[in-house]
């Protein structure tokens, strides 16, 4: 079945927020720079440019219904998900029940599809994920880099159900405790929140994109009026020559970015 948010169309796409290009390990360290020095940044990497920055959740849904989904299409099978684990008692962890948000990191960590997106606090790390995936090389890559600052979810928060977590507009940030091995290695949080109506074209999060990749021009950019996201092109021909500078000079490869059994085998799948 065809995913009906696997790409965007062409006159809705990231060409209009475009920074810059990413061709050697220079221009990554340049990344931070473009941000304010006290500005809380996060990264995903993207291993082809045309597709849409969109939850597994989304997606899955999305393609049941055979159409993009809203936030209750995609709030009901989330709680199926985890109605199911605590039936079968899969939400205990050191003999305590896991919260939502805690259960859901488990559950993707083992390959369930959720609401909770990826992001690293390593922009390498993610230009790692943005190059790894050979069978994409004939297309550009995308660095994504959040400015999350002020959206980290307060720690007295974590406890509270994702229903009232997501009934809040825009997204939040949740940095898990390090508990799972691959999380410390890949520096990794997620971010998360409800879908946005209508949804973008670009993405199923209400990240304030909207609005500055609109075909008119765009709002801008100032001290206090920053787009919350930048987008950092990765060309095709560049993806082997910087898979070689982080493996060789970094040591980012799959076994050090998926430290743990799993990973181990989702790095040899078939």
């Amino acid at each position: 079945m065809t995913d009906p948010r696997s790409a965007i169309p062409e006159d809705q796409g990231w060409a209009s927020a475009f920074t810059f290009d990413l061709r050697d390990g220079r221009d990554v360290l340049a990344v931070p720079d473009t941000y304010a020095r006290n500005a809380t940044i996060v990264y995903r990497g993207v291993a082809n440019l045309n597709w849409s920055l969109d939850t597994a959740l989304y997606r899955r849904v999305s393609r049941s219904r055979r159409q993009p989904a809203g936030e209750a299409e995609v709030a009901s099978e989330e709680r199926e998900l985890l109605d199911g684990a605590r039936r079968l008692r899969l939400d205990r962890r050191d003999g305590f029940e896991m919260t939502d948000l805690e259960l859901l990191a488990v559950l993707q960590h083992q390959g369930a599809a959720t609401r909770l997106l990826d992001v690293s606090f390593n922009a390498m790390i993610s230009l790692w994920f943005a190059t790894e995936d050979r069978t994409q090389d004939d297309y550009d890559a995308g660095l994504f880099a959040f400015d999350v600052t002020g959206r980290e979810l307060p720690p007295e928060r974590e406890d509270d159900p994702i229903a009232d977590l997501i009934a809040e507009p825009s997204f939040h940030l949740w940095r898990p405790p390090p508990v799972e091995v691959r999380i410390r290695a890949q520096q990794g949080a997620f971010i998360f929140g409800r879908v946005p109506d209508p949804v973008p074209a670009q993405t199923c999060l209400d990240l304030g994109i909207d609005r500055w990749l609109d075909p008119e021009p765009a709002p801008s950019p100032s001290a206090t009026n920053r787009p919350p996201f930048g987008v950092f092109r990765i060309p095709a021909e560049a993806k082997p020559r910087l898979r070689e500078f982080l493996d060789r000079l970094l040591g980012y490869n799959a076994e050090t970015l998926y430290p743990d059994l799993a990973g181990y085998a989702q790095a040899r799948r078939a």
